[in-house]
């Protein structure tokens, strides 16, 4: 529970871990909690769905507590980041802690964290997966990374705040469908 904002944490059956967003500024220590109710002592994997501070906010929380993040994952393109949000101390704080080494998640980009469990990245900078002419979104909630997990016929959806531009298109291209939990975007 980070409030208003969004995070998610996921554990593979080898134990490695994927937490998608972190909260707002001040919400590491309630991820932390729940790692700690999970038996996790360190993040593998963290993608940063989008560029605003209640789904980023808390991994420099995590980070100044000590805990190990071993890969962060966000969109790149920051240039496409508002002044305004470059100024934040949050996002100052984000890029201490994981941003300036953060690897940029492109659409059909896979993360590798246990043989058994698929993590494709389907949506990225609206654009999508299978988009021959690719039209990126211009809006920061709606470029976000969106996150397709299988796993043993189970699937996931995970898409920051997408809206409604970028989920037609994953409608279009039937990315999205026959999934076993739907994580509402926008």
């Amino acid at each position: 529970d980070v409030e208003q904002a969004d995070s998610a944490l996921l554990v593979m059956p080898n134990g490695k871990t994927l937490l998608i967003d972190s909260g707002k500024n001040g919400h590491g220590q309630r991820v932390k909690e729940v790692m700690g109710r999970a038996g996790v002592t360190k993040i593998d994997a963290f993608v940063a769905s989008h560029y605003h501070e209640d789904h980023f906010g808390g991994v420099d929380d995590l980070v100044d507590m000590g805990i190990e993040v071993l890969e962060a994952y966000d969109r790149g393109d920051k240039q496409f980041v508002t002044a305004k949000t470059k100024a934040q101390q949050t996002y100052k704080d984000y890029q201490r802690a994981v941003g300036e080494d953060a690897r940029a998640l492109r659409r059909g980009d896979a993360i590798a964290l246990d043989p058994s469990v698929t993590i494709t990245c389907v949506a990225a900078g609206g654009v999508v997966v299978g988009e021959t002419q690719p039209i990126s979104a211009d809006e920061e909630n709606d470029m976000s990374i969106s996150l397709l997990v299988s796993f043993a016929g189970f699937r996931a959806y995970f898409g920051g705040d997408t809206e409604e531009p970028t989920e037609l298109k994953l409608s279009e291209h039937h990315l999205v469908s026959d999934v076993d939990f739907y994580k509402s975007s926008h």
